[in-house]
């Protein structure tokens, strides 16, 4: 019996042309779904290798590279004849990166003497720490080279400016300081040059590895140092008068003492002494009242100090001259219903006398005969009532009432000094007047500031060779 080959069956009735054709229909639809998707993967290709590269290289930067500001040397503060008064030293602050840090038993002993940390304390910090960080005290240059000879890994070293101040609190309240963290004046002459001082700092760019370790740095920006600024005192002048003003505190059991001298022939400031004052190298506990220069801050009643200028404003309106004699007995005289009195009857005195003898009746006499306004007048001219053109912040204006307010009593107590105001670089700076012929000088703090002449204000204060001063 012969047996046939047993035919595929098509029962659904498909013929085989139209099997062929469906198959062919999928495999071009398969093709162009491969061929959508490869130009959907090459576009997306070239529109991030060409397209978006600058985002790409944002993230990129922003992952693995870090701007570091590079500060400027802050510039130095001199006195007059080139002793140092402020600079900035160079120190170093020590980081750790954990991963990496070896801690073998000597090597660990001495590496901690040198930074000033406890062995147990420092591997506690470290074990905690799963990043970089850094050590609290800084370190000079031979205390790093000494660490980079113990070999270390995990070691770096940051470099920071510490302002240095060799005179310390006897320049304190003059020289003032700076911030610990940005190195920026807060005080004194540190504050008041600081656009001069500060200089412009730098920048660069770090690349950053895992661990938040740099392995390689661009400078981007070099920083610029600071200028620096001579000031017109003179350090052995300023240390002899510190000494003084803290003998006088001690003698007369004052709460404070301030101290201003002058070159009464150009206007230059020699010295400006407060007490107490601080050590502006010691931040553990420094009081912030202690670095404060006092001589241009505070205000107060001058008092008889004030006397000359009443004498000489009337000697100027020739409303007495340096041989008028004045009655001053009994000792006493009544103003607005108030008594006003000398500490004992001096009876009749010439006008050096009054002064010589600072009688307050001898002066409210010859401030009466003064109108209120060129009394107002000269006292302004002086200076008083206005802050000085002194480029040092925090400089008070004082205070001098308007004339027109003022009644008899007023102006008699105004010209023995109370009622008045004033600092003592004010009264410092008024007194020169008395120096240059009716010439009141500009004060300069450093040489910096521009000497300007001014006008004549006391002409008949006194003469050539002095014989009508007072």
């Amino acid at each position: 019996m012969r047996l046939k080959p047993i035919q595929p069956s098509n029962k659904i009735g498909y013929s085989t042309l139209e099997i062929r054709r469906a198959t062919a229909w999928r495999s071009k639809i398969t093709l162009v779904i491969f061929l959508f998707a490869f130009f959907v993967v090459i576009c997306r290709a070239f529109y991030l290798q060409f397209l978006n590269v600058e985002q790409w290289q944002r993230k990129a930067e922003k992952t693995y590279t870090k701007y570091v500001e590079m500060p400027a040397v802050r510039g130095k503060i001199f006195d007059r004849n080139g002793e140092i008064l402020a600079s900035s030293v160079l120190n170093y602050k020590v980081g750790i990166v954990p991963a990496k840090f070896a801690h073998e038993g000597d090597a660990l002993t001495s590496f901690c003497s040198l930074v000033g940390y406890n062995p147990d304390d420092l591997l506690a910090q470290i074990r905690k720490a799963s990043r970089y960080f850094r050590l609290e005290n800084s370190i000079d240059k031979s205390k790093v080279d000494e660490i980079k000879h113990l070999r270390l890994n995990g070691v770096e070293f940051e470099k920071f400016y510490q302002r240095d101040y060799p005179f310390k609190e006897a320049f304190s309240t003059l020289v003032g300081l700076t911030s610990v963290d940005d190195d920026r004046g807060i005080e004194g002459v540190e504050k008041s040059f600081d656009h001069y001082l500060r200089g412009s700092p730098g920048q660069k760019k770090l690349l950053i590895e895992s661990g938040n370790v740099a392995f390689d740095e661009t400078i981007v920006r070099t920083p610029e140092p600071g200028q620096d600024v001579q000031l017109t005192v003179d350090a052995g002048i300023q240390s002899i008068v510190y000494r003084e003003a803290l003998a006088a505190k001690k003698s007369y059991g004052a709460k404070s003492v301030s101290i201003v001298l002058l070159d009464a022939r150009t206007g230059d400031i020699l010295s400006i002494v407060n007490v107490p004052a601080a050590d502006p190298s010691d931040r553990k506990d420094l009081n912030l009242d202690e670095v404060r220069n006092r001589a241009i801050t505070d205000q107060y009643e001058p008092g008889s100090t004030l006397k000359p200028f009443a004498i000489a404003t009337a000697l100027q309106e020739g409303i007495i001259t340096a041989g008028s004699v004045i009655q001053t007995a009994p000792g006493f005289i009544e103003v607005n219903g108030k008594k006003l009195q000398d500490e004992r009857s001096f009876g009749k005195l010439t006008i050096r006398e009054v002064l010589a003898k600072s009688s307050n009746v001898g002066t409210v006499k010859v401030a009466l005969k003064i109108p209120s306004n060129a009394m107002y007048h000269y006292l302004n001219l002086l200076g008083f009532g206005k802050s000085p053109d002194l480029p040092l912040l925090g400089m008070r204006n004082g205070t001098l009432p308007k004339w027109k307010s003022w009644e008899d009593i007023n102006q008699a107590t105004i010209s023995y000094g109370y009622g008045v105001d004033v600092t003592l670089i004010q009264l410092a700076r008024a007194y020169t007047v008395f120096t240059q012929n009716g010439y009141i000088l500009p004060i300069k703090i450093s040489f910096l500031d521009r000497w300007v002449k001014k006008p004549q204000y006391f002409q008949n204060m006194c003469g050539r060779d002095g014989e009508n001063a007072c």
